[in-house]
């Protein structure tokens, strides 16, 4: 019994584990570069006039959306390694003939829970920063909207909860507004949506661990007597 108390507080270690340090120094650059952008548009402004200003500030206010996208699929990728996390945790405590029910070990049920809704929407902010991923990798793919079907369907639906549009040149930075973050400079702040929802996940395995733990107890020490 005590080997399995280690071996379970050993999974929930690895659980828990937090390493968005380094996706914060990936977020930091990022947002540093799109601030460089911001003022080279603001100066631009001040010394140029006509077709030439609007094909700066245009070309310009794109490389700001690329770097607010590469963001988004940088935090996607460790949205990802917790999703794996998970169902190994399941598949590990499966050996031991439990089932796990504080979520399914399904990627829609693990985004959508343990984290902070969207204000007027029904979609969760890991929700929507994987929305906002995929819309950055794949858009450029999809038919017309109101065509889509299956994943770029789902996609465009949490999208447009937050004021995406299919004509619209700054839907990610929409997406980053519509988490709280502002100005565009502060995209490392996603990292503590990223760690806060990492830690309310774990801390909710780590409660369901502790009663199979104690049933466990309970069920040799009645075995015993």
């Amino acid at each position: 019994m005590n080997r399995r108390i280690n071996r379970y507080c050993l999974l929930i270690r690895i659980l828990a584990h937090d390493d968005t340090d380094t996706l914060e120094d990936v977020l930091h650059t990022l947002g540093r570069a799109a601030h460089r952008a911001e003022r080279r548009i603001s100066d631009v402004a001040k010394t140029q006039d006509g077709d030439c200003l609007a094909e700066i500030i245009a070309e310009e206010t794109m490389l700001v959306e690329d770097l607010i996208g590469c963001a988004f699929v940088a935090a996607q990728t460790y949205i990802a390694r917790i999703i794996s996390r998970v169902i190994w945790l399941h598949q590990r405590v499966a050996r031991d003939g439990h089932v796990l029910k504080t979520t399914c070990a399904k990627k829609p049920a693990i985004i959508h829970g343990f984290n902070n809704l969207i204000t007027k929407t029904k979609y969760s902010e890991i929700e929507l920063i994987d929305a906002f991923a995929n819309y950055f990798k794949h858009h450029e793919e999809w038919p017309k909207w109101d065509n889509a079907t299956g994943q770029s369907e789902r996609t465009i639906r949490v999208i447009r909860s937050v004021g995406a549009s299919e004509d619209s040149s700054d839907n990610c930075r929409k997406g980053l507004t519509a988490l709280g973050i502002d100005p565009v400079f502060h995209v490392f702040t996603m990292v503590e949506i990223l760690s806060k929802w990492l830690s309310n996940l774990a801390d909710a395995y780590k409660q369901e661990l502790n009663r199979l733990v104690n049933h466990d107890v309970s069920h040799d020490k009645n075995g015993n007597t």
